[in-house]
């Protein structure tokens, strides 16, 4: 009876972690669609509109010395590798909750964190998360 219990007991729980994974996949994935929308904004008014009147390009001010602020080309190339990492991610996310394969689940949730990791260093504010 005990083992009938321990059985029961692992499923809903193996069960219960996989409806953990996908909640946070589907969040990660909403999060991830939005910055791909933002850093494609960015790009849009940068290199399309050409409206760099409010971006401090230069070294100057509170982005003095983040390599992205340098110049135009800058900005853009950031904003380009941003938006290629977050759809890749987004895609693998989707891929991963329509399969419901908990593995890649994991391992889209681990990209993300690392994606945000090496932008920040990319940005120069590294030093902001600890």
């Amino acid at each position: 009876m005990q083992a009938i219990l321990s059985a029961i007991f692992f499923v809903k729980m193996k069960n219960h972690l996989l409806n953990l994974y996908v909640f946070t996949a589907a969040l990660i994935l909403i999060i991830s669609l939005g910055l791909v929308g933002l850093a494609s904004s960015e790009f849009y008014n940068v290199a399309v509109l050409q409206e760099t009147d409010s971006y401090p390009f230069g070294s100057e001010g509170p982005v003095a010395g983040a390599w992205q602020y340098q110049n135009k080309e800058n900005y853009i190339i950031f904003f380009i590798i941003s938006a290629v990492l977050y759809s890749a991610n987004a895609l693998l996310l989707t891929v991963a909750l329509f399969r419901k394969d908990a593995t890649l689940i994991k391992w889209s949730i681990s990209l993300f964190a690392l994606i945000v990791l090496v932008l920040f260093m990319l940005q120069g504010n590294y030093y902001n998360l600890w």
